[in-house]
């Protein structure tokens, strides 16, 4: 006997991050399924280090996948997106909500906080375009700590100790973006 026709959708969900939106996606899944008033079509770009504007590369090369954000993204650095974009573009009507979250992630792979600014931008343009009602979760950043420690040690000298205490490029440049994303004024270098 056949397996009955799959019911028709009755809500798509686009939901764009990193590892905390890929631990949480069957509760979301399931918290978007109980609230619509029927089947819910599901496409995601996320995990473990996910990017918006450039490729992430974990474990040594093993896995790689492209920016999230379409490939014509300004920063994005050979023009790939994630298939995401096309599969939507294939896709017919149907009333759509999106989640993006994760987006700090961006801030350890080093881009600009202008080209990180765009490709989410254009995620979010294209999501609207197709008519999504977009929700993106705020960035956090402990501003508080960040702020306090920056008043005790100067940026420079919080760099140099991170430096001499065996801290990475990606760390030393997160230190200095989220000062620049939280747009702090300069402060004395020496």
């Amino acid at each position: 006997m056949p397996a009955p026709p799959s019911p028709t959708p009755v809500l798509r969900a686009v939901f764009l991050g990193a590892s905390n939106l890929k631990r949480g996606l069957p509760a979301l899944y399931g918290a978007f399924r109980r609230a619509a008033p029927g089947p819910v079509e599901v496409l995601a770009a996320c995990g473990h280090g996910r990017s918006y504007v450039g490729w992430s590369r974990i474990g040594w090369g093993v896995r790689a996948l492209p920016g999230i954000a379409p490939g014509d993204a300004p920063g994005s650095p050979d023009g790939a997106g994630c298939g995401l974009w096309r599969a939507l573009e294939r896709l017919g009507p149907l009333p759509t909500v999106a989640l993006l979250t994760d987006v700090g992630n961006d801030l350890l792979y080093g881009p600009p906080v202008d080209a990180i600014l765009a490709g989410v931008a254009l995620c979010i343009d294209r999501l609207q375009e197709l008519g999504a009602a977009v929700v993106c979760t705020p960035l956090r950043v402990p501003t508080e700590s960040l702020v306090a420690l920056a008043r005790t040690l100067n940026v420079k000298s919080m760099m140099q100790r991170l430096a001499k205490a065996g801290g990475t490029i990606s760390e030393l440049g997160l230190i200095g973006t989220t000062f620049q994303a939280l747009n702090w004024p300069p402060m004395a270098w020496n």
